[in-house]
């Protein structure tokens, strides 16, 4: 009794698939590439952020706007270098981050697979490892949630680009 409306899902969606089929493109062949990259990454840093002014419903940063501290972590805790890879799919390219990219360092990241000739560009995070999140400089002087979860200092989303950008270039 439990399986079937199971079944009758599985009938649904594969009668969809099926009424698809000969819609999508299809090809005898497609070009496939792939490119991984170590990257070394800046010295570990633990960004405070904002801190809470005691006594007061301020903090630091309404007093002094981008105050933090960035201070040195253990380089043993996290990884030195991180790893990057692109993989292109025929005209697609695939961009992994080993971490969690904000929205503009994918935006950044898709904008310049545009630019190389890439139909379409997709960003893959919390691949290969976990870096952290990474933010842009902006975004990690306002001190928030996500900055002071950036764990390589104010500068590690424009690496993280660059670091994309170098492995799509490899890729086209």
């Amino acid at each position: 009794a439990g399986t079937a409306g199971i079944a009758l899902e599985g009938q649904m969606v594969g009668g969809d698939v099926l009424a698809l089929w000969p819609q999508v493109a299809r090809k005898s062949w497609v070009e496939l590439k792939g490119a991984f990259e170590d990257v070394q990454m800046p010295p570990p840093v633990y960004n405070t952020g904002c801190l809470p002014v005691p006594g007061t419903n301020q903090t630091a940063c309404d007093l002094v706007p981008g105050f933090s501290l960035a201070l040195p972590l253990v380089p043993g805790w996290l990884s030195t270098t991180l790893p990057f890879q692109a993989t292109r799919i025929d005209d697609t390219v695939f961009a992994t981050i080993p971490g969690e990219p904000i929205t503009e360092i994918r935006w950044d990241v898709k904008a310049r697979a545009r630019t190389k000739g890439f139909a379409r560009g997709f960003v893959l995070g919390l691949a290969n490892d976990h870096g952290g999140y990474f933010t842009t400089v902006a975004e990690y002087v306002r001190g928030k949630y996500e900055g002071t979860s950036t764990l390589y200092g104010a500068n590690t989303g424009i690496v993280v680009v660059d670091s994309c950008d170098r492995v799509m270039d490899r890729v086209k």
